[in-house]
């Protein structure tokens, strides 16, 4: 029944547009940095905030003291006036979906992905025997707690689109030159570091 498939689309689409609005942010943070999460706006007047990192809950409040749980005692703070949560020195345990409950009222949630600042690269390099042709590769230890990662490169005064690929192939007409200072780039959503400089130096008249 055709009209029976349409409904069923329109379902299935109400569906999806829901569970994307339902998200009201999704964020990278950084280990050891601190974060404010919003339950959005709320326009009466607070008098009951419980915050839940998944199923659990992370912190409440009922017009006493703010109780802390688990691994949030000691680092979270919670404002009473606005319904904000923040979390201090954030662990990579801590990412996941954060859910407000304001006056008993369900918020939508919060998704923050907590991953840990990339390291220094360094570049390593091996060159044909005729010295015209390279590959440089961008060596860096990296943890699925640092991930994802892009790699850029500069040649000169020029820097190379990211890629997710750590490897470079140069060749001495690439460069214009026969001589150039080459570093690498690594780069996540929360963090970017670059190597030293290292000189690759082709042979000359070949």
């Amino acid at each position: 029944m055709p009209w029976f498939k349409r409904m069923l689309r329109s379902v299935g689409l109400g569906i999806l547009l829901l569970s994307v609005e339902l998200v009201l942010s999704d964020s990278y943070e950084k280990v050891g940095d601190k974060v404010v999460l919003s339950p959005g706006s709320v326009s009466d007047r607070i008098t009951s905030i419980t915050w839940k990192h998944g199923p659990d809950i992370a912190v409440e409040w009922y017009g006493g003291d703010i109780v802390p749980y688990w691994d949030f005692r000691g680092r979270c703070e919670v404002s009473t006036s606005t319904g904000a949560l923040t979390i201090s020195n954030l662990t990579v345990k801590d990412s996941g979906m954060y859910t407000a409950e304001i006056n008993n009222r369900v918020m939508s949630p919060t998704k923050i992905t907590v991953i840990s600042a990339v390291p220094k690269p360094t570049v390593s390099k091996l060159c044909n025997p005729e010295m015209t042709i390279c590959t440089l590769t961008c060596e860096a230890s990296i943890t699925d707690d640092t991930k994802p990662v892009t790699y850029s490169w500069m040649i000169g005064d020029g820097q190379t689109p990211q890629s997710s690929s750590n490897q470079l192939r140069i060749a001495k007409n690439d460069t214009g030159s026969v001589e150039k200072s080459i570093s690498c780039q690594l780069e996540n959503p929360v963090s970017s570091e670059r190597s030293d400089n290292i000189i690759i130096s082709f042979a000359s008249g070949v």
